[in-house]
């Protein structure tokens, strides 16, 4: 869910990217799978990570990928829980309570840290 908070960078990009094709892929099931329309599901303000942030968010990557490299093969679990945070990290319902409750939490965190340094 942090991902999808980003401002920008390569890690922000891939984070747009993959929310635009499962957002895709919701939209094509719901219009063509069962005749619906397409509900707009996303908060009205959107809360963006203060640089403190956006530090967290690059360690918790290079400890994310050293995890994915450290086990034996392509661990697909890593994949499917971050498809789902990047989908539902700007939901209005109480799915996206996490991603809003956590951007203060980790901006608050990051700039205190890298206040220290």
């Amino acid at each position: 869910m942090l991902l999808i908070l980003s401002a920008g960078g390569l890690l922000g990009a891939g984070a747009d990217w993959s929310l635009w094709g499962s957002s895709t892929i919701g939209d094509a099931v719901l219009e063509h799978g069962v005749g619906g329309d397409t509900p707009d599901v996303t908060r009205s303000s959107h809360l963006v990570l203060s640089p403190g942030g956006h530090a967290v968010v690059i360690i918790a990557t290079v400890v994310l990928i050293a995890v994915w490299t450290k086990r034996r093969g392509f661990n697909w679990m890593i994949v499917r829980a971050l498809a789902s945070g990047i989908s539902l990290g700007l939901a209005s319902g109480v799915a996206g309570v996490a991603g809003y409750v956590l951007s203060p939490v980790v901006s608050a965190a990051g700039d205190a840290v890298t206040g220290l340094l």
